[in-house]
């Protein structure tokens, strides 16, 4: 009786093993990154004649001060970013 029941977990092991492999794998393909949402985020808009910076145009004076290459206003990148 106990090397029965042994027996059918084992195999319970055995047959639902790959379904979990498979659902985890199908899982991974819903979450696919949307490359140009990415992009989007990473460029800053200069506040005050609105150009659209790119990461290849950012020129920092420090950490957070950045310079506008269209009117060379300088500026705090991270207000800019959260809205402030």
């Amino acid at each position: 009786m106990v090397q029965a029941v042994l027996k059918t977990k084992l195999h319970l092991r055995l047959v639902f093993a790959p379904v979990y492999m498979v659902r985890s794998s199908l899982m991974m393909h819903r979450k696919k990154i949307d490359l140009n949402k990415v992009l989007q985020a990473m460029n800053t808009t200069c506040p005050s004649c609105g150009y659209l910076i790119t990461p290849a145009e950012i020129q920092r004076i420090d950490f957070e001060r950045m310079i506008c290459p269209k009117c060379g206003q300088i500026f705090d990148a991270a207000k800019v970013r959260k809205g402030d």
